[in-house]
């Protein structure tokens, strides 16, 4: 992934921690 603000199906829930 590329870090906070990333959007993506599967790392929906990582996005959601991420920012």
């Amino acid at each position: 992934f590329g870090g906070p603000g990333q959007q993506a199906e599967q790392m929906a829930t990582l996005t959601s921690y991420w920012g």
